[in-house]
């Protein structure tokens, strides 16, 4: 958390994506806040290690993502591919 209340955050090597034909990894690094309703906001960079062919246009590529999560805890990882 810093100190104006926002939260900065890093995923190194820690995230696993996992298709019928294999396994993507992926490192993260990202800054949100909580949102007035108890939700939470979360956007950033992802970079992913695609060994599954399904996912090995990702490879080489930056993606944007945002991170959402309603107050309920439902949460959404929207990803756009920056080339």
């Amino acid at each position: 958390m810093r100190a104006d209340g926002s939260f900065y955050g890093e995923c190194p090597n820690a995230g696993v994506i996992m298709t019928a034909d294999g396994v993507a990894t992926f490192r993260a690094t990202g800054c949100g806040n909580p949102t007035s309703d108890g939700g939470f906001v979360f956007k950033g960079v992802v970079y992913f290690e695609a060994h599954a062919a399904s996912l090995s246009s990702l490879n080489g590529k930056a993606v944007v993502y945002d991170w959402v999560v309603s107050p309920d805890g439902n949460a959404t990882w929207e990803l756009w591919e920056w080339i």
